[in-house]
């Protein structure tokens, strides 16, 4: 009887531009995060560049969807990466592959053609495989360097999980690792300087995590988005986002050790997202973490986790003797699959293969340890973080200390566990080891495994006691450092506060010789308001303003205007409206450049930058009622709450310039003191000279004391008086602040009143200027068309000349027996013609745009007193709109005939331009052609032919 094997239906996906190295295991490096892939299969691409080209077998179908999403168009070697899902017309047509599944061939047709091709199952990045054979002598499998396959019994601590049965761990007695690489990076990366261009595919970097800002190791796992990338922690196995500001290089040291983190995925068993939806998944995400949090994992591992293994099966996972497999299943967040990935029905769940180790003994309340990013956690709330703590920070470090010293003494008592137990649990237990598992005849549970986890525990929270004193000791050092500089202390606060007291003075003076700013402010403003200057100001600007009204209604009268009788009256009433606006122009820009005027403008400007400046505080206070209050009025409240405090005012700051003057000359003597060289000690020339000398070296010895002594009562004394008279003088806080506030804001408002009068004048100053310059040069002058009409003139001339030589070249053409020579000194004549008439089309372009613009602005009769010149065609078409201008006016050459139009090729003014021939039949069809081409010239930009002219000729085509 033959039996056959079931064969797999597997969910194939496209992998292209691939670089020339690419083999299975460079391929299976991309892919195998993703999910179970039953095969690689590895091929030269069809386009001749060198590159490859891939199929990938995945046994699940969401797994080769996540792979095509995270995988396509990430960068390789500069060339973005093609991934999508396997069609029938991608299928590799060697006889290695058929129908989704590869087949064994003799050795006769591999040396034929080469391939790559990989067998086997192979577990989401795993290693775990069922089988695996070489087709060819040139392929190397990839992960075949993970060795036996094995279990062993492991302590896990879950550091991710990703989803209800996949899950990221790092061993029990990794920890200690794991401080040591946070020290290494947190002194290595923030010296690093950010990577430069695209970060390489999985080369292991250092990125600083978006929640706690620190350092960790993680390799990228996307590089096509800008500016950024997605990356995995490796020591952790979360995903992320971030920045290429935040991803610095590591030096080999760092980047070289293995990740702390492994995959993991309970064997058997498959999480429900692909059948029961989101909500689902989420759920059994959360029952994981939430299982597995705060204590250890005992798992059987397949193989058994290192530095080559990408994932691991894990076999009879529990937590407290608690089956997190079946329990999974049983709330429905996994269902158990066999290896083709068929669902086993839940009614087998009691009987299937998740059952674990017996669960005997009682639940105890753990506190194991779980790594995490930015420090330690623990189940019993303590908390060691391994961010560098503030140089100030003695309190919470002794606090942390207390901590850990109250842990460790609960801790001290489990050395003695075994007694503890014994007596607990009484005579009735009993117990004994059988391979991996206990057996107890009581509840005795696992009672050798808690007492080798507390020492375990025990071990790592004397490290982190170790680590907390030499941070206690390190801040205890600059304490003292401190200490030690405390006069550079007392410098820096008297700095502080010397700063205060001059910002203080200065909006408080008392000083003939000084002005007060709240005062100067005061009498400007009163000045202003009963002032004539700008009074005088709004008359002129008043009459100027009617006068320009009157000179643009002339103009609109005239605009409109189609009687010449009356066009003539209208001029001269428009000139002499021009007149007298010109006139008040002149004596408003006379006015305005008085320097008095100027002065005031300059003078408002200080005033309001000194009141921002030294009583800002006052300006940002609400709730001041009295803002209504006649300006007079404030001033005399101003001044009555001056006098009332000039007193003390006055006697602090008194005291204060005595303390000032004591510390100068305290400072002189310190000064004195610190010479090396003595400038009263003379050449010693006799034994009496001797005596003196040492009686004046005691001398200085005692004074060096005083002096140091009288320096720092000085200081002190100083910084005293100044702390007095901020007290005195800060108003801020005081029960004058209200009038302070109400009589800066009174100010500032009429100080910005006043300089918006004088700024608007200056507005209309630049706005006359302009309009002075223009109208000069048209007080007594018209504009002259005589150049116009000349060449005009020029222009029939040349016009003629080209009808009779085009017609001389025609009478050459229809002779038989034409002359070559003579028929190219035609053409020569003909090109210097037509050049000659391109010169002056473009002079007379220019002249019409100068009258149109007199005409625009100062002469709107232009138009209608020299219809003949087409001035408002020239205007509304936007001077495209030729007149006159003929095909043959251009050497032209046909290029392109069509329905609709005729695409000549010409040369203008030494430049080759296109000319496209429409034709028109009658007036509407004109005026919608020239519609559109005006909207076409508003639209010109880069991508758009430029349009130079438009011309029709004389039997209606354009």
């Amino acid at each position: 009887m033959t039996i056959m094997a079931k064969r797999r239906s597997t969910y194939d996906i496209f992998v292209g531009n691939l670089p020339p190295h690419a083999d299975q295991h460079f391929v299976g490096k991309f892919f195998t995060c993703f999910g179970e892939i039953n095969g690689i299969y590895v091929k030269e691409g069809k386009i001749g560049d060198g590159s490859k080209i891939a199929f990938v077998q995945f046994l699940c179908e969401p797994d080769a969807e996540r792979a095509v999403e995270e995988r396509n168009g990430i960068l390789l070697d500069g060339n973005p990466l093609i991934v999508r899902r396997s069609s029938k017309r991608d299928g590799p047509r060697e006889q290695g592959y058929q129908g989704g599944k590869f087949e064994k061939k003799g050795k006769k047709q591999m040396n034929d053609k080469k391939v790559h091709v990989f067998s086997g199952t192979l577990t989401a990045g795993s290693g775990s495989f069922n089988s695996l054979r070489k087709t060819s002598t040139d392929s190397i499998p990839y992960l075949e360097h993970y060795g036996t396959v094995g279990t062993s019994e492991e302590e896990l601590i879950v550091v991710h999980v990703e989803d209800p049965t996949i899950f990221f761990s790092q061993k029990v007695e990794s920890n200690q690792h794991l401080v040591e690489i946070a020290k290494q990076l947190s002194q290595v990366c923030p010296k690093a300087k950010s990577v430069q261009g695209i970060p390489q595919m999985f080369k292991i970097y250092g990125a600083q995590f978006s929640e706690d800002q620190q350092w960790y190791r993680c390799e990228i796992i996307k590089n096509n988005m800008p500016d950024q990338c997605a990356v995995r922690y490796i020591d952790f196995g979360n995903r992320e986002v971030v920045s290429n500001q935040k991803i610095v290089d590591l030096p080999d040291e760092l980047a070289s050790i293995p990740p702390l983190a492994f995959k993991c995925r309970f064997q058997g068993l498959r999480g429900t997202m692909m059948d029961t939806g989101n909500k689902n998944f989420e759920e059994g995400k959360k029952f994981l973490s939430q299982v597995t949090d705060g204590h250890v994992v005992h798992a059987h591992l397949r193989p058994p986790p290192g530095e080559k293994i990408v994932c691991c099966w894990v076999i009879n996972g529990s937590v407290n003797g608690l089956n997190i497999g079946q329990e999974l299943v049983k709330k429905g967040y996994a269902v158990q699959v066999e290896r083709d990935g068929t669902i086993i029905s839940s009614k087998n769940v009691e009987d299937s293969s998740l059952s674990g180790r017996p669960v005997l003994g009682k639940k105890t309340d753990q506190r194991y340890c779980i790594s995490g990013r930015g420090g330690k956690r623990y189940a019993s709330g303590h908390r060691l973080s391994l961010e560098t703590p503030p140089s100030t920070g003695i309190n919470t470090l002794t606090s942390t200390q207390t901590q850990i010293s109250s842990t460790l003494s609960d801790l001290s008592h489990s050395s003695s566990l075994d007694d503890d137990l014994c007596t607990n649990y009484g005579t009735g237990y009993s117990y004994h080891r059988s391979g991996n598992q206990f057996r107890g005849g009581g509840d005795g549970g696992y009672v050798l495994d808690e007492i080798s986890r507390l020492k375990v525990e025990k071990e790592k929270l004397l490290r982190d006691l170790a680590l907390e004193k030499g941070r206690f000791q390190a801040v205890k050092n600059e304490l003292d450092k401190m200490v030690k500089d405390d006069m550079s202390m007392k410098i820096s606060k008297i700095q502080e506060k010397t700063k205060q007291v001059k910002f203080l003075r200065h909006q408080l003076t008392y000083d003939k010789d000084k002005p007060d700013i709240i005062e100067l402010c005061i009498t400007t403003v009163l000045k202003l308001q009963e002032g004539p200057v700008l009074d005088h100001n709004q008359s002129i600007q008043e009459a100027v303003s009617k006068a320009h009204k009157n000179f643009n209604s002339c103009q609109q009268n005239i605009k409109f205007c189609k009687n010449k009788d009356e066009l003539q009256s209208l001029i001269e009433l428009r000139d002499s409206a021009k007149q007298q606006l010109y006139v008040k122009i002149e004596q408003f820009l006379n006015l305005f450049s008085e320097r008095p005027v100027i002065e005031k403008a300059r003078l408002l400007e200080m005033l309001l930058s000194c009141l921002n400046q030294y009583y800002h505080p006052f300006l940002g206070m609400t709730g001041t009622n009295m803002l209504l209050l006649p300006l007079s009025d404030l001033s005399s409240f101003y001044q009555n709450m001056k006098s009332q405090k000039q007193e003390k005012v006055q006697e602090v700051r008194r005291q204060t310039n005595d303390a000032m003057k004591q510390l100068s000359q305290a400072l002189q003597v310190f000064s004195q003191s610190v010479l090396l060289e003595d400038p009263h000690v003379d050449a010693l020339s006799a034994p009496e000279d001797h005596v003196c000398y040492l009686e004046y070296l005691l001398e200085e010895r005692a004074q060096e004391t005083c002096t140091v002594n009288f320096l720092s009562k000085c200081l002190a004394d100083y910084c005293n008086a100044l702390n007095m008279e901020i007290g005195v003088c800060d108003m801020e806080d005081s029960s004058e602040s209200a009038l302070m506030a109400v009589v800066t804001q009174k100010l500032q408002n009429e100080l910005s009143n006043e300089q918006e009068k004088i700024q608007g004048v200056a507005e209309l100053k630049v706005q006359y200027s302009s309009l002075f310059q223009e109208l000069s040069p048209w007080l007594h002058n018209k504009p002259d068309i005589t150049e116009v009409m000349a060449i005009r003139k020029k222009i029939k001339g040349l016009k003629s000349k080209l009808r009779h030589k085009i017609a001389d070249k025609n009478d050459v053409e229809e002779n038989d027996e034409s002359d070559k020579e003579a028929l190219e000194n035609i053409n020569s004549e003909l090109a210097v013609l037509r050049g000659e008439l391109h010169e002056a089309f473009d002079e007379e372009s220019k002249l019409l745009k100068k009258l149109a613009e007199l005409q625009e602005s100062h002469f709107p009769e232009l138009d209608f007193q020299y219809s003949e010149l087409g001035i408002s065609n020239y205007v509304e078409y936007l001077g495209l709109l030729k007149q006159g201008w003929e095909l043959d006016h251009f050497q032209a050459e046909k290029s392109l005939v069509s329905q609709s139009f005729v695409t000549y090729r010409a040369v203008y003014r030494e430049s080759e331009v296109i000319i496209k021939e429409y034709f028109i039949d009658n007036a509407q069809q004109k005026k919608e052609f020239l519609r559109r081409i005006v909207q076409y010239h508003h639209a010109a930009c880069d991508n758009l032919v430029p349009l130079h002219a438009v011309f029709f000729s004389k039997v209606g085509q354009t």
